[in-house]
C-alpha cells in the first residue's frame, strides 16, 4: 500500500479494449488514486507480483497461458494477502460462487456490471485489505480495547483475585495497577464489609449476598456470561458511607491452561440517585395533589394531615408545622408529630415559643434559610436551648416559608435513616407552598361566593341597562318616524295638528340625541380616552347659562326653578374644563326636573377658600337610603323593572361621577326617600380673578335682523342630504353658495373663488379630512371664517376644532337659526 490514499493495482487483460474501459473506470474513484500496471498473461502478472507489492488484482480468468478456475488458484498460490476481484466474461454462477470460495474478493461478469460496481468491488476490497493488514500488524490490539474501554474491567481469576485491570479503573479507583492486582472485589472498592472482617473481602457475614462475587462465581460454574446485573455497594468514602449503584456484566474466559472472567463494572450511582429524585418529586407532587383535594374542617386539621404527608415525603419520624410572627418573634405549633409526642418528656408542653427558646428547631429562621445537621453525635452549639427531656434527635432538617420577605411558617423534620439534602429542603419547600396555597383557597372561598353574587348582579344590571337602552332609543325613534309617516301621507292635516306633530318629532329627536351622547361619552370613559380642556370659566355666566336652559322646561313641568348666585361669586373666574362642569350641572338639572312632579328645583354655588360647591335640590321622588351608591354605577338605576315610570339611559349620574374624578372633585348626594334630594358637586378652589361683565358686543336681535344677503358661502359635506339642508336653511337669501363634496375639494374650490367670504367645513369626508382642509386654507388665508359643522360632539371636540384653525363649531343636528346667527356672528 502506497502513502495516503495511492494504490496499486495489477490489471491482468488480454483484451485491450476491455483494459482501456478499465482504466477510464479507475479515472472517476474520487476517495483512492489507483496507479494501474497492465499485463495480458498469467505468467507475466506472476513476474510483476515477484517485482513489486500491489495493493489489489484485477484479472480475466480466460487469457492466453491459462483458463478458467486455474487462473485464480495459481494467483492465491502466489499471493495469499492480496485482494482479487476476477472479471470475466463466463457467465456461469457456479464458477462466481466457487470462485469467492476460493478466496476471490469479487466476481464480475463482463458486460453485466458497470463503472459504479466496479469502483464500489474497488473500494470495498482495498478497505477490507487495510483493516486486515491493521490485525495482522498490531499483535496487541486486543489489549489496546482492553485498556481503552471506557467501562470498569477486571480479569479475574476461580479464586476472584484480579489479575488485570483496564485504563479506565485505574483513573476510578485511584490506585495504581500494581496495587490493585492481587486483590479482590471488594478490597478494590473499599467496600465497608471487607473492612469488618478480619479476613478481607469475602469472609463477612454479608459477603454471602455480594453481588459481584455471586455474578463471577455463577459465570466460571457455568461458562457462561451475564449482562446488567444491578448491584448495590455500601463504600467509604471520606470516613463516610455511600451506596454506590453498579451495573455488572460477566463474560467467561477459557484460556489454554485456566479459566477466568472478565468483569465491568459501570458506576450508574447518579443515574439511580436521579431515579430517586423523579420518584421523590412524583410522591410530592402526589402529596401536594392530595393536599389540595384535602377537605379539613379547619386550620388545624388541614396542618396535621399536611405534617403527616411531609413526614412520609422526607422518611422522616419526628416533626412538626408551626406559624411565626415576625413582629412578636413567637412560634405558634398547630401540628406535632405523634412519634414525637409520644417520645417527648417534658413536662407542661406549651403550643406558643419564642424564637430564643427553641434551639435548632428554628435555626432556619435565624439564618432565613432551609438548614439541617446530619450529625448530633458530635458537639453541636445549636442543641442549646433543647429542654430536657427532648426527643433524641439524630438529624433534622428545618424550612422556612416565605410571604413576600416575611417568614409566616415553618415546617421541621428530623430522624431520618440516611442523611438530609438540598433535595429534602426543595421538596419541603414545595410542599409547604401547596399548604399554604390550600389555606388561602379555603379562605378564599368565601370571597368567591360574594364575587359569584357580584357577577350575577353585575349581569342582571347589564341585562336592565340593554333593555333600558333599547327602550330609550327605540320610543323616540317610532314616534319620529311614526309623526313623518303622517305628516306625507295625510295631507289634509290641519296646521295645528301639523305643528303639534313636528313638535313631538323635535322633542322625540333632541331625546334620541341626548341617549346617542351619554352612550358615546360612557364609551369614552371606559376606553380612558377623556381629556381636559381647562379655561378661565366665569362662574356667573356658566350659572346664568343654566337659568336660560332650564327654567323654561320647568315652567312647563308647573315646578319652580330658581338660580342662587351669592354676590361672593359674582364675575369670579376658576381655571377648569368649562364644558365639563357645564355637563355635570345639566345632568344633574335634568334628573331633578324628571323625578320632581310638585314643589321646586333650586341650583346654587358656594365658594369658600379652599372648596367651590355647586348643588341642586330638588322636592322629587327621593332616593332609598340602600340605593345610593348604585346610581352611579354604570348600569345601576334605582328603578331598572320594565315598568319603571321615567325615561332616561341612566348614564348621566355616571358620566357626572366620571366627569368630576377628572376634574379633580366629588359628587356627594343627600336624599330622603319621598321628600327630595341634594346633589353637590365640590371642585378645589382655583380662583383666578374677579373681573367687571363683559358686554356682547351684537345683540341676539341685532343678529337676526342683520342682512345676509349677497354673501358668498363654501360649504364642504359629503353628504348630499346635509347639504340640500344647508341648501334650504339657506334658501331665504340671496347667497351664493358652493358646494366641496370633499376636503380636497374644498381647498380648490377656496384657490379658485378668493372671495369665499364663509366656510361650513365637515370634519369626516373622503380624500381629504376638513382638518387637513383647514391648514391649507390658512396657509394661505388666516382671516376667513371657517366654522366646523361635524357630527364629531363630544366634550373636547370644539377646543380640538378650533386649535387646528377653526373658528367656531356647531354640533350636528343643527337649527336654522344657529346656522344664521354663526354667519351673522363672523360676517359684517
Amino acid at each position: 500500500m502506497r502513502e495516503g490514499n495511492k494504490y496499486l493495482a495489477l490489471l491482468i487483460e488480454d483484451d485491450l479494449e476491455d483494459a482501456d474501459l478499465y482504466h477510464e473506470y479507475f479515472l472517476l474513484l474520487t476517495n483512492f488514486k489507483i496507479e494501474v500496471i497492465h499485463v495480458t498473461t498469467l505468467n507475466e502478472g506472476i513476474l510483476k507480483l515477484g517485482d513489486k507489492s500491489f495493493d489489489i488484482i484485477l484479472t480475466d480468468l480466460n487469457l492466453p497461458d491459462s483458463f478458467g478456475l486455474d487462473t485464480l488458484k495459481k494467483l492465491i498460490e502466489t499471493t495469499v494477502q492480496i485482494p482479487i476481484i476476477v472479471m470475466t466474461g463466463l457467465k456461469d454462477n457456479g464458477t462466481g460462487l466457487e470462485a469467492v470460495n476460493l478466496g476471490a474478493q469479487d466476481f464480475l461478469v463482463k458486460g453485466r456490471f458497470n463503472e459504479t460496481q466496479l469502483l464500489h468491488s474497488i473500494q470495498y476490497a482495498i478497505s477490507r485489505s487495510r483493516i486486515d493488514e491493521h490485525l495482522r500488524t498490531d499483535q496487541n490490539l486486543l489489549f489496546k480495547i482492553f485498556n481503552h474501554t471506557p467501562v470498569v474491567l477486571f480479569l479475574v481469576d476461580r479464586d476472584r483475585n484480579i489479575v488485570k485491570i483496564n485504563n479506565a479503573g485505574v483513573s476510578a479507583i485511584r490506585k495504581s495497577e500494581k496495587e490493585i492486582i492481587g486483590l479482590r472485589g471488594g478490597e478494590v472498592l473499599n467496600c465497608i464489609h471487607h473492612l469488618q472482617s478480619p479476613d478481607g473481602c469475602g469472609y463477612a457475614e454479608k459477603c454471602q449476598v455480594c453481588p459481584i462475587r455471586n455474578t463471577i462465581d455463577k459465570s466460571l460454574s457455568t461458562k457462561k456470561s451475564f449482562q446488567n446485573i444491578k448491584a448495590t455497594l455500601p463504600i467509604v468514602v471520606n470516613d463516610k458511607i455511600i451506596e454506590k449503584h453498579f451495573l455488572l456484566s460477566a463474560a467467561f474466559i477459557e484460556a489454554k491452561q485456566s479459566e477466568m472472567v472478565l468483569l465491568g463494572l459501570n458506576d450508574i450511582t447518579e443515574l439511580e440517585q436521579a431515579k430517586e429524585q423523579i420518584d421523590s418529586n412524583n410522591k410530592r407532587l402526589e402529596t401536594q395533589l392530595k393536599i389540595l383535594e384535602f377537605k379539613p374542617e379547619g386550620k388545624d386539621e388541614l396542618l396535621n394531615y399536611s405534617l403527616e404527608q411531609a413526614l412520609l415525603l422526607t422518611k422522616s419520624d419526628l416533626g412538626f408545622i408551626a406559624l411565626y410572627n415576625e413582629e412578636t418573634q413567637v412560634f405558634n405549633i398547630h401540628s406535632w408529630s405523634e412519634t414525637a409526642m409520644k417520645e417527648c418528656e417534658i413536662k407542661n408542653r406549651s403550643y406558643e415559643f419564642k424564637l430564643q427558646d427553641t434551639g435548632c428547631w428554628t435555626e432556619s429562621v435565624r439564618r432565613r434559610k432551609t438548614f439541617f445537621i446530619n450529625d448530633f453525635e458530635k458537639e453541636n452549639s445549636l442543641l442549646k436551648g433543647i429542654p430536657a427531656g427532648h426527643v433524641k434527635l439524630h438529624n433534622y432538617l428545618s424550612v422556612p416559608y416565605f410571604s413576600g420577605d416575611k417568614i409566616i411558617a415553618v415546617v421541621s423534620v428530623a430522624n431520618k435513616k440516611s442523611d438530609y439534602d438540598n433535595s429534602d429542603g426543595q421538596q419541603l419547600s414545595l410542599l409547604m407552598e401547596s399548604i399554604w396555597r390550600s389555606m388561602e383557597r379555603e379562605g378564599l372561598i368565601a370571597e368567591l361566593k360574594v364575587a359569584k353574587e357580584q357577577a350575577e348582579e353585575s349581569d342582571r344590571l347589564k341585562s336592565a341597562f340593554l333593555a333600558n337602552m333599547s327602550h330609550e332609543i327605540r320610543t323616540p325613534m317610532n314616534s319620529i318616524l311614526g309623526f313623518v309617516n303622517i305628516l306625507q301621507e295625510q295631507q289634509d292635516l290641519s296646521n295645528e295638528s301639523r305643528e303639534n306633530f313636528l313638535d313631538i318629532v323635535q322633542q322625540s329627536s333632541v331625546r334620541l340625541l341626548d341617549t346617542i351622547n351619554d352612550i358615546i361619552e360612557v364609551s369614552k370613559i371606559e376606553s380612558g380616552h377623556l381629556q381636559l380642556n381647562p379655561s378661565n370659566v366665569n362662574i356667573s355666566e356658566v350659572l346664568g347659562y343654566i337659568r336660560n336652559v332650564f327654567a323654561p322646561e320647568a315652567e312647563k313641568k308647573g315646578i319652580g326653578f330658581s338660580v342662587v348666585s351669592p354676590e361672593s361669586i359674582q364675575n369670579t373666574k376658576i381655571e377648569t374644563d368649562k364644558n365639563k362642569v357645564e355637563s355635570i350641572l345639566v345632568n344633574l338639572i335634568k334628573n331633578a326636573i324628571k323625578f320632581t312632579n310638585t314643589g321646586f328645583v333650586e341650583v346654587g354655588c358656594n365658594l369658600n377658600k379652599n372648596t367651590i360647591s355647586f348643588y341642586v335640590k330638588d322636592t322629587g321622588i327621593g332616593i332609598p337610603q340602600d340605593k345610593i351608591d348604585l346610581i352611579f354605577e354604570r348600569f345601576g338605576q334605582v328603578d331598572a323593572a320594565y315598568s319603571r315610570s321615567y325615561e332616561g339611559s341612566g348614564l348621566g349620574l355616571s358620566i357626572v361621577n366620571a366627569y368630576a374624578k377628572l376634574l379633580g372633585g366629588m359628587v356627594t348626594v343627600e336624599s330622603q326617600f319621598g321628600v327630595g334630594s341634594t346633589f353637590s358637586f365640590h371642585l378645589e378652589n382655583k380662583t383666578l380673578s374677579k373681573s367687571p361683565r363683559e358686554r356682547i358686543s351684537i345683540s341676539s336681535s341685532e343678529l337676526s335682523n342683520k342682512t345676509l344677503a349677497k354673501v358668498k358661502i363654501l360649504i364642504a359635506e359629503d353628504e348630499e342630504v346635509n347639504y340640500l339642508l344647508m341648501e334650504q336653511i339657506l334658501s331665504s337669501n340671496e347667497r351664493n353658495l358652493l358646494w366641496a363634496k370633499n376636503g380636497l375639494e374644498a381647498v380648490e374650490l377656496y384657490e379658485k373663488n378668493r372671495d369665499i367670504e364663509f366656510i361650513f367645513m365637515d370634519i369626516k369626508m373622503p380624500v381629504m379630512d376638513g382638518i387637513e382642509a383647514t391648514r391649507k386654507i390658512r396657509s394661505v388665508n388666516k382671516d376667513v371664517p371657517i366654522v366646523a359643522l361635524t357630527a364629531y360632539a363630544l366634550s373636547g371636540d370644539a377646543e380640538r376644532f378650533i386649535a387646528e384653525g377653526c373658528n367656531d363649531y356647531l354640533a350636528k343636528p343643527v337649527k336654522s337659526m344657529d346656522i344664521k346667527n354663526m354667519i351673522n356672528k363672523y360676517v359684517r
